[in-house]
C-alpha cells in the first residue's frame, strides 16, 4: 500500500495541472502514479484547497455495526464473568443468539486483552526442554524397574532403552530378580548378567 503524498507534492500536482499539463505528464514529472494524480486532481476540483489535506479517518478497515454489537456483548459477558474464557463466552452467545454473526475467537481475545496491555498466550506446542536431545540416537534413556509384581504374582525386573530424540523403544528386557540381591548400594548385585 502506498503512502500518503505530502502537501507539497499535492500542491505541485495542482500547479502542474493548472498550467495545462495532462495527467500523464504530471505523473512523469513527479515520478508518481497516474492514478494518484487523477485522485488528487479530482479531490481538488470537488473541494478546493481544503480537500488537499490528508484524511486519515478513512484509513484502515471499518468495523461493521453488527460486528461491534457482537464484540460489546462478548466484552460485557467477560466483564460479568472474568473467569470465563472467550471460547466459552462465544459458545454461550451462539446458543442464545444463533443468528448473530460472530468473528473468530482470536479476534475477540485480541480486542479484549489489548486494552489491558497483555495479549493472550499463543497456542503453540510446549517447547522441548533444552537438555533433551532432538536428534535420533544422540542420547538414550535407560529405565529399570526392580522387583515388580506381575498380575500372576511373579516378581520380575525389567529394563527399557528409549531413544530420547525420537521416543522410539530400542530395547526391552524382562528377567527374574537375582537371588543375592539385597538392595544395598555399591554391591555387585546391581550388575545384570
Amino acid at each position: 500500500m502506498g503512502q500518503a503524498k505530502s502537501i507539497a507534492v499535492r500542491q505541485q500536482i495542482i500547479q502542474l495541472k493548472q498550467s495545462g499539463q495532462t495527467h500523464a505528464q504530471v505523473s512523469e514529472a513527479l515520478h508518481i502514479g497516474i492514478g494518484t494524480v487523477q485522485n488528487i486532481w479530482k479531490r481538488y476540483r470537488a473541494g478546493g484547497e481544503a480537500a488537499l489535506c490528508v484524511s486519515y479517518e478513512r484509513c484502515g478497515l471499518r468495523v461493521k455495526q453488527v460486528d461491534e454489537i457482537a464484540f460489546r456483548l462478548v466484552r460485557l459477558i467477560k466483564h460479568l464473568h472474568p473467569s470465563w474464557g472467550v471460547p466459552l463466552i462465544l459458545l454461550k452467545v451462539s446458543e442464545k443468539y444463533p443468528t448473530l454473526r460472530l468473528r473468530s475467537i482470536r479476534q475477540y481475545q485480541r480486542r479484549i486483552f489489548s486494552s489491558s496491555g497483555k495479549l493472550p498466550t499463543s497456542i503453540l506446542p510446549p517447547p522441548i526442554p533444552v537438555d533433551q536431545s532432538r536428534i535420533a540416537h544422540d542420547s538414550w534413556q535407560i529405565d529399570a524397574k526392580e522387583r515388580f509384581s506381575m498380575q500372576n504374582g511373579v516378581e520380575t525386573c525389567y529394563l527399557t532403552v528409549v531413544d530420547e530424540g525420537t521416543g522410539a523403544l530400542l530395547a526391552a528386557r524382562a528377567f527374574p530378580p537375582r537371588k543375592d540381591f539385597t538392595g544395598a548400594v555399591g554391591r555387585d548385585s546391581f550388575i545384570f548378567d
